[in-house]
């Protein structure tokens, strides 16, 4: 586990380093006012939709590329568990799946309401980087693309399986705060 953790941390801090950007461990990321002191300590997480109490998942314990991030029940499977992976610009992460590391990502860089949440090759690019913010306890992902947009469960669904997409931030929705459950 050690092994791949340590590739992990490698595979990012290639690709963001590629791109410009770079990265510090989580347990040295400055604070920053909107980022929960649990975060910056790293560790390994589960992402509870707040309206829903469902798990941020990829869907089918997929590993490889353009697997859809749904919500499912919590079963404390490793398609559920996510690293918060902080740059050296306060409170901006990259969200890594724990099951085939892969890094969440919006659909083809899109900035439309809409489009989907995947799973994709880490790559530094600015769709897979988020504003990782805490409001209230909870958190929300604000992509670095499109910073007026969140992740979403769209129309506040509580249906297993719906899969997650970017739309307009609005203040306190349920539907795009996320409690962060420690996994490990």
């Amino acid at each position: 586990m050690k092994l791949i953790s340590k590739w992990l941390t490698l595979a990012a801090a290639s690709a963001a380093l590629g791109a410009g950007l770079a990265l510090a461990p989580a347990a040295e990321a400055a604070p920053s006012a909107g980022t929960t002191q649990a975060a910056r300590e790293g560790g390994v997480w589960y992402f509870k939709a707040k309206h829903s109490k469902q798990c941020m998942t990829v869907h089918g314990a997929y590993t490889g590329k353009g697997a859809a991030v749904d919500q499912y029940p919590c079963v404390g499977q490793a398609n559920q568990r996510w690293r918060l992976m902080y740059t050296s610009q306060w409170g901006i992460a990259y969200v890594v799946s724990e099951h085939g590391g892969k890094c969440l990502d919006v659909q083809g860089g899109s900035k439309s309401n809409g489009a989907k949440i995947i799973t994709w090759d880490c790559n530094g690019r600015n769709n897979q980087v988020f504003h990782a913010r805490n409001l209230s306890g909870y958190m929300s992902f604000k992509p670095l693309h499109a910073s007026q947009k969140c992740l979403d469960v769209p129309g506040e669904s509580k249906q297993p399986n719906t899969q997650l997409i970017l739309w307009d931030c609005k203040l306190g929705a349920g539907n795009q705060n996320f409690e962060m459950v420690r996994a490990s």
